[in-house]
């Protein structure tokens, strides 16, 4: 399980990116594709296209920081203009596959040790897997952890989005060197 995006990001990391894509993961990563404009009471589509926000929809202050940390889809785009979130993931391209798979190794591999030591830190002792009530137990503790783990995945995927352009910087392009075009020359 912790390992589950790692074959993924591997061939991602090692697969030669288009022309395209080179030139996406030089420009600085925008965390959200639709800018909103307040002034106008309209947002930006990745196309580039001005929609209206829809409107008796407000957004209280908290709101309006989870959205814009992208903890949050922002209520007043329509849901038809809205991008998933897997889709945000692959335009970051190479660098943004690397950093969640970074993302996700990194909180597996921590927070499964500090369940487990929340666990023999409040009962006492580790759970008895040969008895019912130990199985039980852990699949209580099991229930508990796995629904944290879904409720925090916005947080996972805003912080690989936030990452992807240093993850560029200082570890895709150490290790993946752009081909270099042959200028054609016609007759």
């Amino acid at each position: 399980m912790i390992f589950a995006a790692f074959p993924i990001a591997v061939a991602a990391f090692l697969a030669p990116a288009p022309a395209a894509g080179r030139a996406a993961l030089r420009a600085p990563l925008q965390l959200a594709a639709m800018r909103v404009d307040e002034s106008k009471k309209t947002f930006t589509t990745s196309e580039g296209q001005e929609v209206p926000l829809l409107s008796g929809v407000e957004l209280s202050e908290l709101d309006a920081k989870l959205v814009a940390w992208g903890w949050k889809e922002d209520p007043r785009i329509p849901e038809e203009c809205r991008e998933p979130i897997t889709a945000k993931i692959k335009k970051a391209g190479r660098a943004g596959v690397v950093s969640y798979a970074i993302t996700e190794l990194g909180f597996w591999v921590i927070s499964v040790p500090l369940a487990v030591a929340a666990v023999v830190a409040t009962t006492g002792s580790v759970p008895d897997f040969g008895t019912t009530e130990g199985k039980e137990a852990v699949a209580g503790y099991a229930f508990i952890f796995l629904n944290f783990a879904r409720v925090i995945v916005p947080a996972r995927i805003a912080l690989a989005l936030a990452l992807t352009p240093w993850i560029d910087r200082n570890v895709v392009s150490k290790f993946v060197k752009d081909p270099v075009a042959e200028e054609c020359e016609v007759d």
